[in-house]
C-alpha cells in the first residue's frame, strides 16, 4: 500500500502554511529594516508585547526540540538545517515546512510491507544490528566539558555581538533569558551532537 491520500493532504496544508509563513515573515522583516525598527526592544515593550514574545521563544523553542525528536524517531536527515533556518528565516516557516516534510516521511515508512521488517527476535546474525567496536568507550568527562565549552562559546559570543546590543537598555536578566533561550538549543541539539560525532571518528582512527 502506497502513502495514503491522508498523508498528501496533511503535507500539502502544511506547506501552503510554510509559505504564507515565509511571505508574510519577509514583508513586515522588510518594512521593519526599513523604518530602523529595533526587534528586542520593540518585542518586549507593553505587556501585550511580552505576551507575544514570550508565547513564540518558548513555544519555538519546543517547537525544535520536536523537530529534533521526530527527526531522530523518523530517521529524516538534514534536521540541522531547520533548527538554522529558523533564526534566519522564520519558524512559521520552518515548523510547518518541516511537519509537511514529516507527513511524507510516515506516510513512506506507512508503505513499507510489513514483511520487509524483521522482527528482533526473528534476526539472525547476519541481520543482527552490528554490536558496538571493541574497545569503543564514551568520551571521557574532560572530553566532554572540552566539547560543550567549543559550542557555548562560540554561540555567545555570537549572541553578545548580535543578539545583546539590539534589546538596548533591557534588563539584564532579560538579556541573559533570552540570549540562552537562543543558545541552549544550538548547543545541544546542533552543535554538540556534531562535535561528538567529530571526537568519535578522531577516537577510533586511533
Amino acid at each position: 500500500m502506497g502513502m495514503t491520500n491522508r498523508n498528501r493532504s496533511n503535507a500539502i496544508f502544511f506547506f501552503i502554511m510554510a509559505g504564507i509563513g515565509l511571505a508574510t515573515a519577509w514583508y513586515f522583516n522588510a518594512i521593519a529594516v526599513l523604518r530602523g525598527e529595533n526587534y528586542i526592544a520593540d518585542g518586549f515593550t507593553s505587556n501585550v508585547d511580552w505576551v507575544y514574545s514570550l508565547d513564540l521563544l518558548i513555544g519555538g523553542t519546543a517547537g525544535m526540540a520536536f523537530i529534533v525528536i521526530e527527526s531522530r524517531r523518523l530517521k529524516m536527515r538534514f534536521w540541522g538545517l531547520y533548527i538554522a533556518a529558523a533564526f534566519i528565516t522564520a519558524f512559521a516557516f520552518v515548523f510547518p515546512l518541516f511537519l509537511g516534510f514529516r507527513e511524507l516521511a510516515m506516510g513512506k515508512q506507512a508503505s513499507v510491507p510489513a514483511a520487509a521488517q524483521t522482527p528482533a527476535a526473528a534476526q539472525t546474525p547476519a541481520t543482527a544490528p552490528a554490536a558496538p567496536a571493541a574497545g569503543m568507550k564514551p568520551p571521557s568527562v574532560h572530553i566532554r566539558a572540552l566539547i560543550t565549552w567549543l559550542a557555548i562559546f562560540p554561540l555567545v559570543s555570537l549572541g553578545f555581538l548580535t543578539i545583546v546590543p539590539l534589546m538596548g537598555n533591557a534588563h539584564p536578566i532579560l538579556k541573559v533569558f533570552v540570549l540562552t533561550l537562543v543558545v541552549v538549543p544550538m548547543a545541544v541539539y546542533v552543535v554538540v551532537p556534531n562535535l561528538m560525532k567529530a571526537a568519535g571518528k578522531l577516537a577510533a582512527k586511533r
